[in-house]
């Protein structure tokens, strides 16, 4: 050993070779003072931490080597494997909903152990999990004690307190706000200094507490079935909707159907409403009705529209051809079976349509006027079409067969499949 000027520093081998031997002079050649010397006796031979691979000779140090050298090569194998496939698939915790807070446990405490060797930004940055979710879930899986309170104050100390919580459940309840929309609410709330809190914060609350504002709608009373003819012609319905094309022109739809069959007697494209287009439609439906062997005065429910209302259709009241009834100022009842017709014509068929010009619209509007008429059955007929209706082909006999017709189908069914063959499962 070199010789130093000042402190020394001792093998602590020879400490404990002194120690153990009880002679200060067993090393007098290194020239070690005298009183370290005795000291070293003194102190005797100490207890020291130590392992077992200490002990190991050279020959069990290379098989331990060549062992966990193994273990490095299978851990960067499924590492590199793992960050393979998290990589093509897009794969990350940030991405994935929990709503199971024993998951959000397995995960945490993987997280808790691997942290030990890892650091915790990398154990993240491995499952693809932001920090601000882990320690919210952190956060709430400590939980707090306190029963008024759904997370810990302490931890969100920016929340709102329980009183003013319930001052903005007492606002939303309360008659006497419930003309005011929520964010003026809420900004009334500023105003007057009860709660100071944004209008997402009272819509947030809102939803999490299942609060109901005091606002039910009185409707007025009306008849649960509307006016209903006793035969054919006995009651007809007119009226007019607007369609737009595609290059954004008007063109007003004008139909007139039969009451008790729902028939579509006639109806017509125009690009304006007129008395003049309403009394042609009229004489159209007059035509078809007598062609169908019609031979009564039909009484024509209309709106109180100036298509309908004028000098044109007047002629065709004052030669008792017709009679007019005004919806909801004549009687109450509405319009409503001819409105039904347009919305069934307009949703679930002309609007599916490229609607270039009036020609194309004509084209449709004939198609599915045919097709209502003569090929779909009416589901306030129980499986008859507004022809049959019309013209008295459908009775109560066929009527009463289509239940008959359900049973045998049900019934062949049944024999078709216990005829199949059976799996083993059946056949125990």
């Amino acid at each position: 050993m070199e010789n130093y000027c000042g402190h020394q520093s001792y093998d602590y081998r020879l400490k404990a070779l002194v120690a153990h031997s009880g002679n200060p002079a067993l090393f007098s050649d290194l020239e070690i003072p005298r009183t370290t010397l005795s000291t070293w006796v003194n102190q005797g031979v100490r207890s020291v931490v130590s392992h077992e691979v200490l002990d190991l000779d050279n020959l069990d140090l290379q098989k331990r080597l060549v062992e966990l050298e193994n273990e490095n090569h299978q851990l960067k194998a499924k590492v590199e494997l793992f960050s393979t496939a998290k990589e093509v698939t897009g794969w990350s915790l940030d991405f994935c909903r929990f709503p199971h807070e024993d998951i959000k446990k397995k995960i945490l405490n993987l997280i808790a152990v691997a942290a030990i060797i890892i650091p915790l930004i990398e154990c993240l940055k491995i499952l693809g999990l932001s920090a601000s979710r882990y320690f919210s879930w952190c956060h709430r899986e400590a939980g707090c004690d306190l029963e008024d309170h759904s997370c810990c104050p302490h931890t969100f100390p920016s929340k709102l307190t329980s009183s003013e919580v319930k001052t903005i459940g007492d606002m939303v309840r309360d008659k006497d706000y419930a003309h005011f929309p929520i964010r003026a609410l809420a900004f009334y709330a500023m105003r007057i200094g009860l709660v100071v809190a944004s209008p997402s914060t009272w819509y947030r609350l809102i939803r999490e507490k299942g609060w109901i504002r005091p606002r039910k709608r009185l409707y007025p009373e009306k008849p649960k079935i509307g006016i209903r003819a006793s035969s054919p012609n006995e009651i007809w319905h007119i009226d007019t909707t607007i369609l737009k094309l595609v290059d954004g022109t008007k063109g007003y739809i004008q139909a007139c159907i039969d009451n008790f069959s729902r028939y579509v007697l006639a109806w017509r494209i125009s690009a304006s409403i007129s008395g003049l287009g309403c009394r042609e439609l009229l004489c159209s439906a007059l035509k078809k009705a007598h062609e169908m062997g019609a031979i009564n005065v039909p009484e024509v429910w209309c709106d109180s529209g100036i298509e309908n209302i004028n000098s044109d259709v007047n002629k065709l009241i004052e030669n008792k051809y017709i009679t007019r009834v005004i919806a909801q100022i004549d009687i109450d009842f509405s319009n409503s079976i001819v409105e039904a017709f347009f919305r069934s014509f307009k949703h679930g068929y002309l609007f599916l349509q490229d609607l270039a010009s009036y020609a194309f619209l004509e084209k449709h509007g004939d198609f599915y006027i045919q097709q209502h008429n003569e090929v779909m059955p009416h589901s306030a007929f129980k499986g008859a079409t507004p022809e049959e209706v019309y013209r008295g082909q459908w009775n109560e006999l066929i009527e009463k067969a289509i239940p008959l017709e359900l049973a045998n189908a049900r019934k062949k069914r049944i024999e078709y499949h216990q005829n199949l063959d059976r799996c083993s499962i059946c056949s125990n």
